[in-house]
């Protein structure tokens, strides 16, 4: 073929963190039929108490362990970039077989990014097409303006970009879509994982509680994070807020779908209020765009007081869905 370009849609549900942002473009390119298992799922975030994560947790990397994805390793020594026609022809067929290439590349070599021709950076950039024709590749990634979407470079250019990581070798991340894979809502999983959140639990993770806060508590550390950015000229990480906010849209759609599906019994209209959880979120992730410019103190005592109140919704409406969930 001369040219292929593997479906992908640049606005999933969330994608704030590559982690979910690649994967999830990939389910969501034909339909909504993965939505039931994605509210399995994204539920518990967590946080290094240094203040340098905010972040989901993640124990099913591109969704293998769900059967989502089938995912092939390629580690190669450089030298082989030398045979360019070779690993070319190599990504054309796994591209043309509907793969999906994930590599980490420097983006100094990468059009529309912001270290294009600045500094080094090594970032993840899936490659779902190729133009034979015009000699460049489709790639995936947070481009110039910070959102998630595709450009185009040239074969040589992605080339440098694999030859000029930090890495001794390059890595040919392989996805490609398990056929039969069926998305079903799992109730026990979710309300699992939803106590987990709610209590702070680290049942499911290999990580140390004496480095990082879990679920709730790690929402909670956010507002010491704003305490500490209190007095200092630093600015406020975009990607904490953003986070937070989809986190609460997702739990907004996730309370949404289990009301509505028969999974909750009691008074249904209790759970309205979450939306204004969602707003608030949205009004924090606003507001820290403001301060970044203005560093007014009156701005980041505001995120709080609504990061607040962020925090009470959760411990109300998630207590209260849990102790109503009905067994199916």
């Amino acid at each position: 073929m001369e040219k292929v370009i593997n479906p992908i849609n640049f606005d999933p549900p969330i994608k704030g963190y590559l982690g979910y942002a690649i994967p999830l473009s990939i389910v969501f390119a034909h339909d909504d039929s993965y939505l039931p298992s994605l509210y399995n799922n994204y539920i518990m975030p967590i946080s290094k108490k240094d203040f340098s994560t905010f972040e989901q947790a993640d124990n099913d990397w591109m969704l293998q362990r769900e059967g989502v994805f089938k995912v092939h390793i390629m580690v190669l020594p450089k030298y082989l970039l030398q045979s360019r026609d070779a690993i070319l022809e190599l990504m054309f067929r796994l591209l043309e077989n509907k793969g999906y290439i994930l590599t980490k590349s420097n983006e100094y070599y990468i059009p529309d990014r912001n270290a294009y021709k600045t500094f080094n950076f090594d970032h993840e950039n899936l490659v779902y097409g190729f133009d034979m024709g015009k000699q460049q590749f489709n790639i995936a990634s947070y481009k110039s303006d910070g959102y998630y979407g595709g450009s185009l470079i040239g074969f040589d250019e992605y080339f440098d970009a694999l030859k000029y990581n930090e890495f001794t070798d390059f890595t040919f991340n392989i996805l490609t879509r398990v056929p039969d894979y069926k998305p079903q809502f799992d109730i026990e999983k979710c309300s699992s994982y939803l106590r987990d959140y709610l209590y702070s639990s680290n049942r499911k993770y290999d990580l140390s509680h004496d480095e990082h806060y879990f679920g709730i508590d790690a929402v909670k550390n956010l507002y010491f994070y704003i305490e500490h950015i209190k007095g200092t000229e630093k600015e406020l990480d975009v990607r904490y807020f953003y986070f937070l906010w989809e986190h609460k849209k997702l739990m907004h759609d996730r309370i949404k779908y289990m009301t509505e599906n028969g999974y909750v019994k009691g008074n249904l209209n209790l759970y309205d209020e979450y939306a204004q959880a969602v707003n608030d979120s949205e009004m924090i992730k606003n507001l820290l765009l403001k301060y970044n410019i203005k560093h007014d103190i009156n701005i980041l005592l505001r995120m709080q007081n609504l990061l607040c109140s962020v925090i009470q919704n959760d411990e109300n409406t998630i207590g209260q869905l849990l102790e109503n969930i009905v067994d199916k």
